[in-house]
Parts: C-alpha cells; sequence; structure tokens
C-alpha cells in the first residue's frame, strides 16, 4: 500500500511496482478498468486468473458507495459534511471493497498492489475532525467496521512518499490535468497533514499489526522516486 499527500506521487511509485511486476513475467489487472466500464466491483472469480491486482489511487473507488462519496461527500459542493459522515462513508466503501474482492484476493495468494486505504481515514479524518472541533477520536476512526476489517488486513508494506515543500504538492496538484473537485486538496490542510503521516502514532498502529512502514523522499525526480519505490519492494520481497 502506498498512502500520502494529495499529489505527492503515489501514483508515480505505483506504476514503478506495476511496471516491475510485469518485467517480472506477472500478469497485473488493474480495477480502475473494471470500475470506469462498470461503475461496480468485479466479483473475484473475474480476477483469479491473473497474478497482481491493482487498486490504482482510488478510494474511495469508482464503484457504488465511492462514487457517492466523490460526487457528494467530499465535493466542493458547500454541503459540508462531518468529519464522522465521511469517516462512516469511507468505511463502508472500504467494507465493500475487502468483503467482495481484496480477502479473496489476499486468501488466494495474490499480490494486491493499493495507492490508498485505511491510513488515509485515520489521518484526514481525525484532522477534519479537530479543524470543525468535533469529538471523533482515532479510535472512533478505526472501529467503523470497514476500518476494523482493513486493520486486520493490515498491509503487508505500507510506503508513505513524503515531500519538504508541500507547495509542490499543490503546484502537482494544479498541474496534473486532474480535477475531483475535492474539499481536502488545500494546501492549509495538507501542511497540516504532513505531520500526522510522518508522525510516530501512524507509524505503530501500523507496525504493531505486522506492516514494514518506509518513508520514500518523492521531492527529488520522479526517476528517483520510481527507483526508490522498486528498490523498497525488492528489499521487502527479498
Amino acid at each position: 500500500m502506498l498512502d500520502g499527500l494529495d499529489g505527492v506521487g503515489k501514483g508515480v511509485a505505483l506504476g514503478a511496482l506495476v511496471d516491475y511486476e510485469k518485467q517480472q513475467g506477472k500478469d497485473v489487472y488493474d480495477l480502475n478498468d473494471y470500475w470506469e466500464t462498470h461503475k461496480d466491483h468485479p466479483e473475484y472469480e473475474q480476477l483469479k486468473k491473473h497474478d497482481v491486482i491493482v487498486s490504482h489511487e482510488h478510494e474511495p473507488t469508482y464503484a457504488c458507495l465511492g462514487l457517492m462519496i466523490r460526487n457528494e461527500i467530499i465535493a466542493e459542493n458547500n454541503r459540508q459534511y462531518t468529519a464522522r459522515d465521511t469517516a462512516l462513508a469511507y468505511s463502508l466503501d472500504r467494507l465493500c471493497l475487502y468483503k467482495r474482492l481484496l480477502i479473496p484476493c489476499f486468501e488466494n495468494a495474490k499480490t494486491v498492489l493499493q495507492s490508498r486505504g485505511v491510513i488515509s481515514s485515520l489521518a484526514y479524518q481525525q484532522l477534519q475532525a479537530k479543524e470543525e472541533g468535533s469529538e471523533l477520536s482515532l479510535e472512533d476512526i478505526m472501529n467503523f467496521s470497514g476500518n476494523k476489517l482493513a486493520l486486520e488486513y493490515a498491509p503487508d508494506l505500507l510506503i508513505i512518499p513524503t515531500i519538504k515543500n508541500v507547495d509542490e504538492v499543490m503546484k502537482r496538484l494544479e498541474n496534473r490535468g486532474k480535477d475531483d473537485n475535492a474539499i481536502f486538496e488545500k494546501l492549509d490542510f495538507q501542511l497540516k497533514l504532513k505531520p500526522i503521516y510522518e508522525g510516530k502514532e501512524l507509524r505503530e498502529i501500523f507496525e504493531s499489526r505486522g506492516s514494514r512502514v518506509e518513508y520514500l523522499d518523492a521531492g527529488v525526480s520522479i526517476e528517483h522516486s520510481r527507483n526508490e519505490a522498486v528498490r523498497i519492494y525488492k528489499d521487502y520481497m527479498q
């Protein structure tokens, strides 16, 4: 799993891992191909012939509940859903994704490459609650059903791309030609997220569940990010 700030370079790192697996002769399937066409999740039976399943920078998903989250709950529409509303919605979207697809993949020894996951909710909704002054604790977020399930299947390897200058992240968002119209893609919010992603609390949550947590300096160059992602991945796999 790769996770971090918006625009920090998760897609670049994930793309490098996908390319690496293809170079190893693996059959790779990107869930986005199915979601874009069907607006729903495939059944595991449709994926079982593939070696590697990619959930590509889509949390929430582009299916069912995920579409509702994107188009309504986190959209810039002035309807102001609370951090609890947002966390519950993400949790349900995650619950469906894990029960229908990811857990069968894990149980059948598939490699799953995932950009964004439960750590996003722990970071984003923790900060969102603090910003709105609501009583939503990290423990509350962790105990929502989909989040609890995802933490039971914590990633073997969690890579967190980091960057020193958050202004650079906002420039990347402006230049990438992808407008999610999301309430979180603001400089002030991303600045406050940075120490959460780089802090000890989130790291310990995942390490206590068996995850290996690695940080990747995504501020050097695209080539450096790709090479570092593959180096970290190969080191773990070995």
